[in-house]
This record gives structure tokens, sequence and C-alpha cells, in this order.
């Protein structure tokens, strides 16, 4: 008879050495092999725990806890020898975290990142979420032995019917292994929308009444509104209609919508029976509360139609933007928006006023940011005859956007004068080299003669041009052009030079000389007239008399002579006689 003394071999495979990924929580095979005669019964040990294996020929799996890395695995046999095999091991990438929502909605903007811890020398090369077949680049940050995987802004896709959606991270180290991370879990709700006749979850609320007296009114209402995600605002959703003689409708959700960063915008047509039709929109309106708004809508009888025209602080009229009119309910002391129309291309929109001494602002809104109010708006239509009346809706100038003359034309100067000197200084706001021409004509008695026509090539600098002193007044013209366009034209006088004055009157001092001289010829008729002539040549002469050009001086003096000598012709014959 022989006894058994050899203990079971044992021999742990799996997990052993380096392995891929390690993860608080998940499943690890088990994989070994125990070798015994008369082997009986099998167990191991991990995490101060023994496990009893059901039957040593199969693999088992155990759950891996976070930095316990070693496993002993236990075999006897059925005369008691004791076989043991202990192993340990590591991981190129233990997994810490992944952040993300258990719970979405469909077309919904998420975020998912992961946490990960590198040995030695093992680095990310490139990774990608995998989800649902989509596949969506990571980008990859680094702090040490630390790895944080990270895909922002990921679009949830939508489905028919609420979906749980399994989704991993897949990883191509430097080695150009591929390793594939656990496998996580989202439940995606779909979005589906009425007006309330299915769902419960109510989004929207409208009411149709009269304007001016606030009853409910029986009418049209046709209805556009659609969910959009943040921050791409792209339509996950939609819902229209068209209901007559209504006053209500509403807009229902079958998911709760609440919470989830989304958002709705609404088109919204309504009229009535000898009402105006009338627009209201909203843009970007939020989702976590339901909405609640009235439809105001004005009589025909008391309908003035104006065509608004926005235009912002940066003069740019803008397209797309909501003009919501309010009207002033002073018995309440409350504003009510009674429309609230959207502008096209051209920055206008068409608003539906009742010039009945009413109270009105307008306050304009793009994609749910404000962009301007307007208040104590006076609605004065100069052609309502013709059908067509006109409001601007014109910001304040930022004084930023405020550009100088100058700087517009690109052109500033500056011109003085001394000394029969004439100095242009310029200047080219754009520092850009320009052609600038100088040209000065000084017009008198005696005809018109350019007296400096300069050119110079240059951003900036100064031209002297001269002119004449004359007897008599003359007339400078100054003319500066750049690159051949008039910049500015210029006109002087300069006066007379030497001229005599007094008391800003030549004449009298004429006057005076014409007493005295013809005063000495008194007693004879002839020299009368001989001593006039003396008198206005002399006074001529010493450029008292002036305002005249040369030719028609030349000409009053030749008219002057032959009128004396006329007269004095006629004197000398009455003498005869």
């Amino acid at each position: 008879m022989s006894i058994d003394t050899t203990a079971p071999s044992i021999s742990v495979d799996y997990p052993s050495g380096l392995v891929n990924t390690l993860v608080e929580g998940q499943t690890l095979q088990l994989n070994y092999s125990v070798i015994d005669t008369n082997r009986d019964t099998c167990w191991y040990s991990y995490n101060g725990t023994n496990t009893t294996i059901a039957d040593c020929d199969v693999n088992e799996t155990f759950t891996y806890a976070f930095g316990v890395n070693n496993l002993t695995l236990y075999a006897n046999d059925s005369v008691g020898n004791l076989g043991s095999d202990t192993t340990s091991w590591s991981a190129k990438i233990i997994e810490n975290s992944q952040t993300f929502s258990e719970t979405t909605v469909e077309g919904s903007i998420e975020d998912f990142s992961v946490n990960l811890t590198m040995a030695t020398g093992i680095e990310v090369a490139s990774a990608t979420l995998e989800y649902n077949g989509e596949s969506e680049s990571a980008s990859i940050n680094s702090l040490g032995d630390i790895r944080i995987l990270s895909v922002s802004n990921f679009e949830i896709p939508s489905y028919a019917v609420e979906t749980n959606v399994s989704f991993y991270w897949s990883l191509t180290l430097n080695d150009a292994s591929v390793i594939n991370l656990t496998s996580r879990n989202q439940t995606v709700t779909t979005i589906a929308l009425d007006n309330c006749s299915g769902y419960t979850n109510q989004l929207f609320n409208i009411s149709l009444y009269d304007e001016e007296v606030l009853t409910p009114l029986l009418g049209t209402i046709e209805l556009y509104y659609e969910v959009l995600n943040v921050p791409n605002y792209n339509t996950i959703q939609n819902y229209s209609g068209k209901f007559t003689n209504v006053s209500n409708t509403l807009v229902c959700s079958e998911a709760n919508l609440s919470g989830q960063n989304l958002v709705y915008s609404t088109e919204i047509r309504y009229y009535a029976d000898d009402y105006a039709t009338e627009l209201y929109h909203i843009q970007r309106g939020s989702l976590d509360e339901s909405e609640t708004i009235g439809l105001y809508d004005l009589a025909l009888n008391d309908t003035t139609e104006f065509k608004a025209t926005y235009e912002n602080s940066n003069v740019v009229k803008v397209a797309d933007a909501i003009i919501q009119l309010q009207r002033k309910y002073i018995a309440e002391n409350l504003y009510r928006t009674v429309e609230g129309p959207i502008t096209g291309a051209d920055g206008t929109a068409i608003l539906h006023v009742d010039l009945n001494t009413n109270k009105y602002r307008a306050v304009v809104v793009k994609n749910g940011e404000i962009l301007d109010i307007f208040e104590n708006l006076v609605f004065d239509c100069e052609n309502e005859l013709s059908g067509i009346c006109e409001i601007d809706l014109f910001s304040d100038i930022d004084s930023q956007n405020s550009i100088a003359i100058e700087n517009l034309d690109d052109f500033s100067y500056g011109i003085s004068s001394s000394n029969g000197t004439v100095t242009i200084t310029f200047s080219v706001p754009s520092g850009e080299p320009s052609t600038i021409n100088i040209q000065l004509a000084q017009l008198d008695q005696f005809g018109n003669e350019t007296l400096c026509n300069r050119t110079v090539i240059s951003s900036s600098g100064s031209i002297e041009c001269t002119y004449n002193v004359t007897i008599g007044d003359s007339y400078l013209t100054l003319r500066i052009y750049k690159d051949g366009i008039v910049k500015a034209i210029k006109s002087y006088i300069i006066p007379e030079a030497g001229a005599v004055d007094f008391l800003d009157n030549n004449f009298f001092i004429v006057f005076i000389f014409m007493l005295s001289i013809i005063g000495m010829a008194f007693t004879s008729p002839e020299w009368i007239v001989v001593n006039s002539v003396i008198t206005m040549l002399m006074a001529g002469s010493l450029w008292l008399l002036n305002g005249l050009n040369f030719v028609m001086g030349l000409g009053g003096l030749m008219w002057l002579v032959v009128a004396s000598g006329i007269l004095i012709m006629k004197i000398s014959k009455q003498e005869d006689k």
C-alpha cells in the first residue's frame, strides 16, 4: 500500500505580471490549473476573504478591489496535502474614474471624461469615445502619471424610443497596442411633442386676447415650436399646427425637459375676424419652467401699420432681431408685449399700432439677448393717406465706433498766412503716401494769375505758396487736391497795399479834397470843371476811390474827360452870349 505525500501542483496564469487595465469593481478572470491525483477542494484568498471554488477544473472570476494586486490560490487532496500559488500583477493603465450623465435626452450636449494613471513608459498616443457606433476623438491632458481623456459638446443621437446606450473608450498606446476601457451605459430619453392631448409635461401655454379691452378672443393661431440643444442650438424636435376658432392652445412633451440644458424657439401667427394679422416670435427661451404668454390682437379699425427699422450702435441694420412692441396699460401700471415680429435682412419689421393716445416702448431682442430698449415711442405717420408709415429705432452710436471726418476722408489739413506767404500743412491718417497738389490763384484789377502749383508725394508735410501785395483789394483762391480729388477750396480777400481809410470810408476824404481844389477856381466855371477832373484824377492816383478794375477805371476816366470838355464848351458859348 502506497501513501500520497505529494501536494497538489498549482499554477495561476492570470492575472499575473503586467495586465492592460484595472478599474475598481471590474470583474477579473482567474485562470489557473490544479494537478493532483487525489485532488479534493480549491479556494482562493483575495482582499482578506477566502472564496471556495466549486469546480477546480473550471476557471473562476473575482471582483477587483482598487489597489489590491495579489491573490493566493489553494488546493488540497483527500489525504490532507495542501498546495498554493500566489500571483501578483500591475497594469499599464489604471482607470481611476469616469465622468458622464447616467441619464440624458436625445439631442442634448454632453461631456464625457475618464481619469487614468499610467504605468512607467506607457503613454496614450490617441483615444476615441465609441458611443453606440459613433466615434469621437478625445483630447488628452497630462499631469505627472495622470492622463485625463475628454470629449466635450458631444451631441447625443436621437432614438425612436428610450434606449440604454453602451459606450467605451478606445485607446491606442505608444507601443501600438489598442486597449478598450470598461464599457459603461447611458439611458437616452426621447422627446415627443403634442398639444397636451397625449403628453402631460406642459411646456407652452398661449392665449388670444383683444388688445384694447383684454377680453378672450376667438381666432386662429398658427404655431411652430422647436426644442434646441445648448450651445449648438440645433433642432432636436419640433411641433407645428394651425388651430382655428380657439382662444388657447398648448404644447406638451413626453419627457420632463426641466434641467436638461435645452431651450425652445417659436413662431406664432394669429388673427381673427376684423382684427389685424400679427406675429410673435421667441428665440432660445428657457425650458426649465412652463411658459405662459398672451397674444394681443388689435382691431383693424384701430390699426396703423408702421415699418420699423432697427439700427444698432455700430450703425448696422440687424437681421433676425425680435422687436417686442410693449403697450402701457396705465390703469394697471404695466407693459404687455402685444406683438413680436422679427426683422428681415434690411433690419425692418411691421408693427401694428393704435394711434389713439397710447404709450409704447420697444425691446429689441436677438437670440435671448436684449440689444436695445426704446422708451416712450412716438408713432407719427407723415404719409398715412398713402398707407406708408415708418419709424426708426436707431441705437445711440457707440463713441468707440465714431470716426473723425479726417479719418473717414483719410486727409486732414491746416492753413496759415503770414507776410505774403500761405502755408498748408497736411496729414494722411492712414499713413499711405498720397499725391498732394496745392494751387493758389490771385484775382486783382489787372486779371487772374496762378501764383503756385506744387505737387508732393507724402503722407504728411507742409507746402508754402507766396502771393502779391496789390493796389486795391485782391482775392486768393486756394485749392487742395489728394490723388486728383478736391479736398478743399478756400477763398481769401487781400487788402490793398498802403490803403488810406477814414472811418472805413474814403469818400469823405474825396469830398473834402474836391471842395478844397474846386474852391480855388470858384470865380471861373471853366476852371471849376477842370479842377474837378484834376481832383478825381488825384483821388484815383492815391487810390482813395477803389473797387473798380483797370478797364472800368480807364473807361470812366475817358468818359469824365469827354464830359468835362463838353461842359466847358457849353459854358464858353453861354458866356459869349
